[in-house]
């Protein structure tokens, strides 16, 4: 099996849906099948099952992440704020304990 390196790559396509995502004048919306399909077509990159999985474990994560540093920030500023960016590698490791 390979190392938590050799998945890497999963972060990267979660990084490019991610800056593609819609919003809805709140917020970003959640990634969707149609997102998935749509990408996988256009980039010629296949998804296996268990990838779609692991690609909607880390948008789950990363919304929620993103909606607690909204409220955070919210209540300490009284104002909204921005949202986490993809490089905000220390709350991707809170996320995910590593």
């Amino acid at each position: 099996m390979a190392g938590p390196e050799g998945y890497l790559y999963l972060w990267d396509w979660f990084c490019e849906l991610d800056a593609a995502r819609a919003g809805n004048g709140f917020g970003s919306n959640p990634i969707t099948f149609v997102d998935l399909e749509a990408w996988s077509r256009l980039t010629g990159r296949r998804f296996r099952p268990w990838e779609v999985d692991v690609i909607r474990s880390l948008d789950m994560a990363v919304m929620t992440m993103r909606a607690k540093r909204a409220e955070k920030d919210r209540q300490q500023s009284g104002k909204p704020s921005g949202e986490i960016m993809m490089d905000d590698l220390e709350g991707f490791q809170r996320v995910f304990g590593v």
